[in-house]
């Protein structure tokens, strides 16, 4: 009997350590992408244009005159030579965009680089966004497009010079990060955990030549790219994909570059943080099942690979107590550690160079289980919603 728990023990610590191998791949091939960045950044090793091109910041406002209010004034202050900022007012509430039009109406006085102009009420019944985004893009003056969304704000006057460093002659798509801001509370620490792990895969993806998707939060691409590609008409039957799905179909291995400065990110300053985070990772999971490319399926691996490590683990310690193999218990729980200490050290200097001091060390291991979960469960209740939720409506 003992013999038989033993084999068994051996066949679970092989199958625990082979997953485990394959996080060690991850972490250390895709995780420490942005920190490898940071380090030749910091020694020169990155080519960078100086001149500075003038470009065109376009925003959708969509019944957010309180989070345009705290976050134009910041956008029109950066220090860049020639830039313009567009707002496209797509209120559907009569007051607000009243509201949204006194405050733009305000600032084009003071800021005579500041335009705005309206979503037409018959764009009712289509992706208002897209359309919306269209006009902005239609209306810029010029080549290179900055796009964000309302309440999110510069951490820095910066920002601008930041991103436009990257506008080489071969890059046509430029990916920044936009997180949010850090205050106290579990959710708080949630969403951030949540947000800047997306970030680190997605942009690291990017730094191996392998982009696939990025956000419109903190994104800039030309102009021109967008015409090549008949702007976001390959998607018009959904009411989002507007930045993932067209980056997913237009990011190659030549053609983007990633900023991750302290200067060029953003953060979301109002107060409602969680409830347009648990809204944008609804729309963004939507949208997910059109991506194209292999990198969501190395991302999926990856979480599989995960459990079926902690699940090694449990059951390996469990087997071990039973049989009174105390060594072998001892092994499994030294794997679990081992992964734990690189997996913190590892991702906390990540969140660091996205802007955030405070370290994820005892809430990681509960963090790292409930995000697949949170997203698994989203994924259930969207499959019990119908197309018209998500589709245009005709």
């Amino acid at each position: 009997m003992k013999l038989e728990s033993l084999t068994l023990t051996h066949y679970i610590l092989l199958g625990t350590l082979i997953f485990f191998l394959i996080q060690l791949l991850y972490y250390f091939i895709l995780y420490i992408q942005l920190l490898y960045q940071r380090k030749k950044e910091r020694k020169g090793k990155i080519n960078y244009e100086e001149s500075y091109l003038p470009l065109s910041i376009v925003i959708s406002a969509d019944d957010v005159t309180e989070k345009l209010e705290q976050q134009l004034p910041l956008l029109l202050k950066q220090d860049y030579p020639n830039y313009e900022v567009i707002v496209i007012n797509d209120s559907t509430r009569a007051e607000e965009k009243e509201a949204t039009n006194d405050l733009l109406e305000r600032l084009a006085t003071q800021h005579t680089n500041l335009h705005y102009s309206f979503t037409p009420e018959s764009a009712r019944y289509i992706s208002r966004k897209k359309l919306s985004l269209t006009l902005g893009i239609k209306a810029s003056k010029y080549d290179w497009i900055v796009f964000t969304e309302p309440g999110f704000c510069p951490t820095s006057n910066q920002w601008l010079k930041k991103m436009a460093r990257n506008f080489t002659p071969e890059t046509s798509i430029v990916f920044g990060y936009a997180g949010y801001n850090e205050v106290k509370g579990w959710k708080n620490r949630k969403l951030i955990y949540a947000s800047a792990l997306d970030a680190i895969r997605y942009l690291g993806l990017a730094l191996t030549k392998s982009p696939y998707k990025a956000y419109g939060k903190n994104l800039a691409y030309r102009k021109e790219l967008f015409y090549e590609n008949k702007g976001y008409s390959s998607h018009l039957n959904l009411l989002r994909g507007e930045d993932d799905l067209f980056i997913n179909k237009t990011a190659t291995a030549k053609n983007t570059r990633v900023e991750v400065s302290p200067e060029s990110i953003l953060k979301y300053m109002p107060n409602n943080s969680n409830r347009y985070w648990k809204n944008e990772t609804q729309n963004y999971l939507l949208s997910s099942y059109f991506y194209k490319g292999r990198q969501r399926y190395l991302l999926g691996f990856e979480t599989f690979s995960k459990f079926l490590f902690i699940a090694g683990v449990i059951v390996g310690i469990v087997m071990s107590l039973l049989s009174f193999s105390y060594l072998w218990g001892a092994v499994f729980l030294a794997l679990y550690l081992f992964r734990y200490l690189f997996q913190g050290i590892i991702l906390n200097k990540n969140f660091q160079l996205l802007g955030y001091k405070k370290l994820f060390v005892l809430s990681l291991p509960l963090l790292d289980v409930w995000l697949p979960l949170y997203n698994l469960r989203l994924k259930m209740q969207l499959l019990f919603k119908g197309k018209r939720d998500y589709m245009r409506k005709e």
